[in-house]
């Protein structure tokens, strides 16, 4: 049984988490700026569409990364709204918490389903070098790494607890 407590704390939690994504997606599009201008003056090397950011060059892993992270702080308001309106409604804390679990999968499913030639990496990659990313990522091309290693595993899940579907 859930306590006013714990919804306090998630409830704060959950807009904190929010406040934090206003922050780092100025961050990261100045990340953005500043990468694309050590790229020797490529200053067009994305493509903004609406919300929606995409590398034209899909071998920097440092753009991809950085464009990635992007998309998902520009998703992930609209799932913490959500998600917080479900628990001033009084939805259950745990419901809440599954559900909000679920709607993060499904961002990054969106926002990483075109990393095609790194899911095939990633196929090739042993058990115990993605322990490593996942404990210890090293730079962006790891960091795309362990949100894949993440998606998948809870995909893993998702079908073990008899969703076929994905």
């Amino acid at each position: 049984m859930e306590s006013e407590k714990e919804r306090t704390q998630t409830l704060k939690k959950f807009r904190n988490y929010r406040k934090s994504l206003k922050a780092s997606e100025a961050e990261l599009l100045e990340k953005l700026q500043n990468f694309q201008r050590d790229k020797k003056g490529s200053e067009n090397s994305s493509e903004e569409s609406e919300n929606d950011l995409k590398p034209l060059n899909p071998d920097d892993a440092g753009q991809v990364y950085i464009i990635s992270q992007l998309n998902v702080a520009r998703a992930m308001p609209e799932v913490l709204d959500q998600h917080i309106t479900m628990l001033e409604e009084g939805e259950d804390l745990d419901r809440v918490l599954v559900s909000f679990e679920y709607h993060v999968y499904k961002v990054k499913k969106d926002v990483y389903s075109d990393m095609g030639d790194w899911e095939v990496l990633l196929k090739f990659i042993p058990e115990d070098r993605k322990f490593q990313i996942q404990r210890d990522p090293k730079g962006p091309g790891d960091l795309i790494l362990k949100e894949l290693i993440w998606i998948k595993d809870y995909e893993k899940g998702l079908k073990g607890m008899g969703f076929d579907r994905i």
